[in-house]
């Protein structure tokens, strides 16, 4: 009988169990190295889409601003004087589309403006009328465009039920009309003989069902009756150059005056007697 021994050696097994043991180890720290470098870079990516929303929103926001305000002013009515003590007003707001100065000119009944940039968004200009109506207590000049808006959509909301109730009682005549038209039909079937000439079928063409389902999906504007009217005065350098030159005129107000012949001959009289009584 032969014998054999089933135990491996002792070398082997712990040479197999080091292995295992680097194989299951080194595994792990792969995996906890990929994972906190994945965390790591997905906070990131969250960090830098959070500030990009934020720049966006602080860009978005400024046609939403100033409502509040502006609802909350007094609706007085100002004198001739204090309107065109306006046009001596100034406000500076940076929009996205760039800086803007406006002021309020009496005359046009709109906002003048200086900018470098001829196209701002007319919802940045409108903000900054907002603003400006705020700051100098002038809430009859200024048009609330949201209140403006919401009437506008509520009456084209109107027209469309109005015209959607006007339809479907066109279509309810046509379709009496037409079972009517049936009735007929069947009645003359019946009582005339067959005959050697085709009958055409009558295929009518509903226009105003065509032209509705054509209409249907376009965009729908909507228009305001009332809105702030705007006027580009010019870029900002031509705004500083007009300060500098009102800023001239002021300093030279002590210069003599330009007068007419009559107040200078009334002058040298009062000279005259002055003169005779000394």
């Amino acid at each position: 009988m032969i014998y054999t021994n089933c135990v491996p050696e002792s070398p082997f097994v712990l040479y197999n169990f080091f292995n295992l043991f680097l194989s299951v180890f080194g595994g792990f720290f792969l995996a906890f190295a990929f994972t906190s470098h994945l965390i790591e870079y997905s906070k990131n990516t969250d960090t830098d889409d959070s500030d990009a929303s934020s720049d966006d929103d602080s860009e978005d926001l400024l046609e939403d601003k100033y409502y509040e305000e502006l609802n909350a002013l007094d609706m007085r009515v100002l004198t001739k004087e204090e309107l065109d003590t306006l046009q001596s007003k100034v406000v500076e707001v940076e929009t996205p589309d760039g800086l803007v100065k406006m002021t309020y000119n009496n005359s046009t009944e709109s906002f003048w403006y200086y900018t470098n940039n001829k196209s701002v968004h007319y919802k940045y200009l409108d903000a900054v009328a907002r603003h400006f109506t705020i700051e100098n207590n002038c809430r009859q000049i200024c048009v609330n465009y949201k209140e403006e808006y919401e009437k506008g959509v509520a009456t084209i909301k109107e027209q469309e039920q109005q015209q959607q109730q006007k339809q479907e009682q066109e279509n309810k005549k046509i379709e009496d009309e037409k079972h009517i038209s049936n009735n007929y039909d069947k009645i003359d079937n019946l009582n005339t003989k067959k005959s050697v000439f085709a009958k055409f079928k009558n295929y009518k063409v509903d226009v105003k069902n065509d032209e509705k389902k054509q209409s249907k999906g376009k965009n729908v504007y909507v228009l305001t009756d009332k809105a702030n009217q705007f006027r580009l005065s010019g870029s900002l350098s031509d705004y500083d150059e007009k300060i500098k030159k009102s800023t001239c005129k002021k300093d030279g107000d002590g210069e003599i005056p330009s007068m007419d012949y009559a107040t200078f001959k009334k002058l040298c009289i009062n000279n005259n007697r002055s003169n005779d009584c000394v």
